[in-house]
C-alpha cells in the first residue's frame, strides 16, 4: 500500500475535527514547501547573475528581431 493510501485510511477513521486538523497540517506543509522552492529559485537566480552587475547591456534594434508583428 502506498503512503497516500495509508494516510487516507488513517484519516478516514478519525473524527471530523481531527480530519480538519490533519488537513490544516497538510496545507501548512504544502505552503512551507512552496516557500522553500521560491527561496531556492531566488538563490539560484542570484547565483546565475552574480558578477554581471557591471557588464554592459547589449543594445537591440528592430533588425535583431526574426519575426515582426503588426
Amino acid at each position: 500500500m502506498e503512503t497516500a493510501d495509508r494516510i487516507y485510511e488513517e484519516v478516514k477513521a478519525l473524527p471530523e475535527p481531527l480530519r480538519r486538523e490533519v488537513l490544516e497540517f497538510v496545507e501548512h506543509l504544502a505552503l512551507k514547501r512552496r516557500e522553500e522552492d521560491a527561496d531556492w529559485s531566488a538563490l539560484s537566480l542570484r547565483a546565475a547573475v552574480r558578477g554581471l552587475e557591471n557588464e554592459p547591456t547589449p543594445e537591440y534594434g528592430e533588425g535583431d528581431f526574426k519575426e515582426k508583428w503588426k
